[in-house]
């Protein structure tokens, strides 16, 4: 017999839920325990994933398989016993849920599938916890429905970086430990991102022929490692911040206030979810749908753009998540070549859209400003030249010379500048922002109505002229 609490039993749940991919308990693999005076080892595995947690305590020494059902039937968030006791060729789970006695019985998986299950290598190497954030990183920008190369796969390259791509987007990340001397592919995964993970320590990875493991504090995770398949040579995609035509310096609030408002701006169910980008000094990002006549633009008032001014497409999933990854500078060398965030051990890059039916200003349009930073000076943007998707290989010549500019044109945006820095209080802010998206929304009313009221007359109209072709009809 062995005995567990319930609140351990929903924790083992959760984590081997999202580690092995199960979508649901009926179809989750068995879970084996092996109790024993120095503590409880529970395991299972599923295709391409094995997971182990190791539980310190005093248990009756014991061995037994449940389903995967059983942990989801008994599992609860209070210290509560559950036992597990074997009866001839079924296992009996017994616990209380509301004082009210629960008791179930399941039958007894068979015990063959831990032949198969993956070692701990010999060798772990240590890294910080920042590894768990990376591989779910990682694991974000891959593509598991993917049928090129391995892009459903994470590459673990041997001096310690890890690299993801979709084709559309790419994110490059360096500076751990591996141990090892060639590269690894491993399957995306969410468990990394388990907030029964937080604090555990130490955190260190190790591989062997057919796994690579992380030891994450008591849990222990394998993944099967993706053999005779290719993955794209990253550094192909990756420019050097000399070739770039322009670049945008975005502030701290712009970028929150960025991340926030692309959920909400029109066209988010159209293909590619494509909005404008106009860098001229200022930054503009505009959006318009098929069901909303007027087009909504975004100003970052505390954000600059430098370089040779440009407007394009761009599929705003990828701008927001540069936002949520923390990036807060973009280089861009062309509408039509992949735009490149960096920082001192990350590098993210994603495809735009190219220039083509991208939305240029227009003085109806619903303006909505970001609230000015407190004590930033705006007044000194500088003027830019205008120059007249999957992502691209780097054709830039080796000394990082970027390509012959073509001939240009000097456009204004016909965004004011401000003429004076106005220091205004985050309350302030808050109300600025509310009155504009009520003015925006008041705007979109009464064009509603003015609509509403032109259906209406024309559809006067058209009675009125059936109605003198009745009476021409009659005279006749």
């Amino acid at each position: 017999m062995i005995t567990i609490t319930r609140k351990l039993a929903h924790t083992v749940r959760a984590v081997f839920r999202r580690a092995l991919g199960v979508t649901t308990s009926a179809r989750g693999p068995h879970v084996y325990f092996d109790a024993t005076r120095d503590g409880i080892l529970i395991r299972a595995r599923h295709n391409d994933f094995a997971v182990e947690r190791f539980v310190a305590g005093d248990f009756c020494q014991d061995s037994l398989a449940i389903p995967f059902q059983a942990l989801a039937d008994c599992e609860g968030r209070r210290d509560e016993p559950v036992t597990f006791e074997r009866r001839d060729d079924n296992i009996l789970v017994n616990w209380t849920d509301g004082h009210v006695p629960q008791l179930v019985t399941y039958d007894e998986p068979d015990r063959e599938a831990l032949a198969n299950f993956p070692q701990v290598p010999a060798q772990l190497t240590e890294n910080s916890p920042e590894l768990l954030q990376a591989l779910h990183n990682a694991s974000e920008t891959a593509d598991d429905q993917s049928v090129r190369f391995a892009l459903g796969s994470v590459q673990l390259q041997a001096e310690g970086a890890i690299n993801a791509t979709d084709s559309r987007h790419m994110l490059a990340q360096y500076g751990f430990q591996f141990g090892w001397e060639s590269d690894a592919l491993v399957p995306r995964t969410a468990v990394f991102s388990s907030t029964e993970l937080a604090g555990q320590t130490p955190v260190a990875i190790g591989r062997n022929d057919d796994w690579v493991t992380l030891r994450v504090g008591s849990w222990t995770f394998h993944l099967a490692i993706v053999k005779e398949v290719r993955f794209p040579d990253v550094a192909d995609y990756i420019r050097s911040q000399g070739a770039a035509v322009a670049s945008v310096k975005l502030s701290d609030n712009d970028a929150v206030f960025l991340a926030e408002a692309l959920k909400r701006l029109p066209g988010i169910a159209e293909f590619n979810q494509p909005v404008t980008v106009d860098v001229n000094g200022q930054v503009a990002i505009r959006a318009k749908s098929d069901k909303q006549p007027q087009m909504t633009e975004l100003v970052l008032t505390n954000s600059q753009a430098t370089g040779e001014a440009l407007r394009f497409n761009t599929n705003r999933r990828f701008l927001a998540r540069a936002m949520k990854l923390g990036f807060r500078e973009v280089w861009l060398y062309g509408t039509e070549q992949p735009a490149i965030c960096r920082d001192a051990t990350r590098v993210f890059v994603w495809a735009l859209l190219g220039n083509e039916g991208a939305l240029k200003p227009h003085r109806n349009a619903i303006r909505i400003e970001s609230p000015a930073d407190a004590g930033a000076d705006n007044s000194n943007s500088t003027p830019l030249t205008r120059k007249s998707t999957n992502m691209r290989k780097n054709k830039t010549a080796e000394n990082g010379a970027a390509p012959a500019a073509t001939a240009t044109t000097e456009i204004n945006n016909g965004q004011p500048q401000p003429s004076e820095t106005v220091t205004r209080s985050p309350i302030e802010q808050a109300i600025a922002l509310r009155n504009s998206l009520r003015e925006a929304a008041n705007q979109t009313n009464e064009l509603v109505r003015l609509l509403k009221r032109q259906q209406k007359k024309s559809q006067l109209v058209q009675s009125t002229l059936a109605s003198l072709k009745q009476l021409q009809t009659i005279d006749a």
